[in-house]
């Protein structure tokens, strides 16, 4: 009986045990990658293209994902290696380049022992890691498709992500590869050759650049001419110098004068111009001569007007806004309007358009003044400087001032000091407040004529809530750590 009541003990014991083992701790998830890459062995070769970070510091474009990759890295031994994650985290390119890119239409450029080559999204190589050097460039201006130009063993060749090397060259170098086209150069001539490896022309060229618009300068000697896509001479080799053309036009230089020439060699700007520049802005262009310096379009151009606009006795001709251009003559500055007619007087030393208003902001002798496109004088001449403060339908609101004492304050349009002029900084926040500076710490008044102060100027920083400037951040430490905020209403 004894016996019997011990082995059910020692069974109930034994169920108890194994009916009340805790659950296992989970395992956890070694990465076997670090996400950080703030450091100075973040890939750095030449040909890494960040994609889609315009405007971006280098660390936070490498943070991101492109085509769902990003870059991570792994330690191993002295060495650092990258790899890309997937947006689940999941490790889908191993970490066994030393170098490489962010993704960019579906491709990514790797780097192994100093030796380049190309992956797709999936990790398999597009071109094998092998080459010295290598390029990417769009076959056409549409940008849907990708080339590859290559260097490898001296030998020079030319790549597409479907079909990998098209071809090499016996060549001493390729170079300005764009648009399915690149200069190849062989005993110091050049030769306009396509991605498929034919040559266009005959290595005759002493230079030749990159296209423009379907066309490309070329230069035997010291005279230079214009390709077509087909390697023809379709602008004769007979000018001195030039720049690439830019909405159908070009600028030529012809001898030691410059003019402009449309796609079929019609001058349309004749050749007696010291210097001519093409801003690449919207068909502007400055224009210098016998030091003068004026400004055109291509419209004008085209109409005939520019040759007019040139012709004026004026020193400087800056471009028509508003119907206004402002000009100048012997260091005195005015405005004309398209007919040529003087509509503010040549007799200011300084006068500045507000494009986004009808107003200009002129100087005489050291005080500063407001006119209105008419050249009426709306603001005397009082005050050393001034900004202003425009609300809907052009109404001029609040001008900010400082006088010669270089302290600033905020007055109205009838002068009305609102916020006396006694700061080393006065203007309008966002939100309509007198936002100042004293002895660098800043504060919020308000601009009803009591000047109260609505924020203390005692912080070292002031930042509006972008979403709600009615919300202001004020910092009290230069290290931005204590903060007050304030919901500010009128």
């Amino acid at each position: 009986m004894l016996k019997y009541i011990t082995l059910s003990i020692v069974f109930i014991l034994l169920y108890t045990s194994c009916t009340n083992t805790p659950p296992e701790e989970p395992t956890p998830v070694v990465r076997d990658y670090e996400l950080n890459v703030y450091d100075n062995d973040s890939p750095t070769a030449e040909f890494v293209m960040y994609s889609g970070g315009k405007g971006q510091s280098r660390d936070r474009i490498l943070e991101q994902f492109f085509h769902n990759r990003r870059l991570v890295r792994r330690f191993v031994d002295q060495d650092t290696l990258w790899g890309f994650i997937d947006t689940d985290s999941t490790l889908v390119i191993d970490c066994k380049y030393y170098k490489a890119s962010t993704f960019e239409h579906g491709y990514a450029f790797v780097e192994k022992n100093g030796l380049k080559g190309i992956i797709h999204k999936d990790g398999k190589e597009v071109l094998a890691v092998k080459y010295d050097k290598l390029w990417a460039r769009f076959k056409t201006p549409e940008k849907k498709e990708v080339l590859f130009m290559y260097l490898q063993d001296s030998s020079w060749g030319f790549a597409s992500q479907d079909k990998g090397e098209l071809c090499r060259l016996k060549v001493d170098s390729l170079f300005n590869f764009k648009y399915g086209f690149a200069v190849a150069k062989a005993s110091d001539k050049m030769a306009l050759t396509r991605y498929d490896g034919k040559h266009l022309t005959e290595f005759k060229y002493d230079w030749i650049s990159t296209f423009s618009e379907g066309l490309v300068g070329v230069r035997i000697d010291e005279k230079c001419g214009f390709l077509n896509e087909q390697g023809e001479e379709v602008i004769p080799l007979v000018y001195d110098s030039y720049q690439g053309f830019f909405k159908g036009v070009g600028c030529v230089k012809k001898g030691d004068k410059w003019g402009i020439i449309d796609k079929n060699n019609n001058v349309l700007l004749p050749f007696k111009y010291d210097e001519v520049y093409d801003l690449w802005e919207n068909g502007k262009f400055t224009i210098k001569n016998k030091n003068t310096k004026k400004c055109v379009t291509l419209d004008q151009i085209y109409s005939g007007k520019a040759q007019k606009i040139l012709a004026m006795p004026y020193d400087k001709i800056d471009f028509f806004e508003n119907g206004r251009a402002l000009v100048t003559k012997n260091n005195k500055i005015g405005a004309i309007d398209t007919n040529g007619r003087v509509v503010i007087p040549l007799v200011y030393n300084s006068l500045y358009q507000d494009y986004e208003t009808p107003f200009f902001i002129a100087k005489k002798g050291d005080k500063t003044g407001l006119l209105d496109s008419t050249g009426e004088v709306i603001f005397p001449f009082l005050y050393s400087y001034m900004d202003l403060h425009v609300v809907n339908n052009n109404t001029l609101k609040y001008l900010e001032v400082r006088n010669s004492r270089t302290t600033y304050g905020i007055v109205t349009p009838k002068n009305k000091i609102i916020i006396p002029l006694e700061y080393d900084w006065a203007s309008v926040s966002k939100a309509g407040y007198a936002f100042v500076c004293k002895d660098d710490l800043w504060g919020f008044l308000s601009l009803d004529g009591t000047a109260k102060e609505l924020i203390p100027i005692k912080y070292v920083e002031l930042k509006e809530n972008k979403q709600n400037p009615n919300i202001v951040y004020a910092y009290k430490d230069s290290l931005m750590q204590q903060i007050d905020t304030f919901h500010l209403s009128k």
